[in-house]
């Protein structure tokens, strides 16, 4: 049997240096993205506990009318859903993208802005909800201010994605890929088209 051949040392530093560049252009929002995501995460943590103890003491923290069960519920449920979930999965699917086509990031700056509009939207949001302003619509109980931030913010970030697919250097598209564009394209959609549907 004959040996494989030995790597070209040029071709393997040209890969090393070309995936150091594109880790660069997508670290801060990448980093923003995923640090939100473990702030919400706490947040959400705290807030499950809070209304796990009160499923148990309904009259602890019943003086506060932020802190009963109804308001602190769906608090928690959208924090993790849309705070830890949709923000570590957008970061991560930016890398991702990045990496597999090969390509840096350009506009890094519109993806970091669309990350702390989206922490806006969700501060809104379950401030909104512990005032008492509620939807009452499971997942989609953030009240009337957040959803157009958000929907901005995802708008932003699917933008910014797609245009990263388009310029790919790798020719070779990965299943991975399409799914990713599937989830940036459908999303904005599908949560306006929900949104505006349970509004009216």
């Amino acid at each position: 049997m004959t040996p494989s051949p030995l790597p070209d040392p040029t071709a393997v530093l040209r890969a090393a240096a070309e995936r150091r560049a594109i880790d660069a252009s997508c670290r801060r929002p990448v980093l923003t993205y995923l640090a939100s995501a473990t702030a919400w995460l706490v947040v959400g943590s705290l807030l499950a506990l809070v209304a796990s103890i009160k499923m148990h003491l309904p009259e602890w923290l019943g003086q506060t009318s932020w802190l009963t069960f109804g308001r602190v519920r769906p608090a928690h449920l959208n924090t993790v859903v849309y705070g830890w979930g949709s923000m570590a999965a957008i970061g991560t699917a930016v890398w991702m993208m990045c990496r597999l086509a090969r390509v840096e990031l350009k506009y890094g700056r519109f993806l970091t802005a669309a990350a702390w509009l989206w922490n806006v939207g969700i501060g809104v949001g379950t401030v909104g909800l512990l005032a008492g302003y509620s939807q009452s619509i499971e997942w989609l109980e953030f009240p009337r201010a957040a959803p157009p931030i958000l929907a901005l913010s995802l708008g932003t970030a699917a933008a910014v994605v797609i245009v990263t697919f388009l310029r790919r250097r790798e020719t070779h598209v990965y299943v991975t890929q399409w799914y990713v564009i599937g989830a940036f394209f459908w999303m904005p959609i599908l949560y306006v088209t929900a949104v505006l549907l349970t509004a009216a």
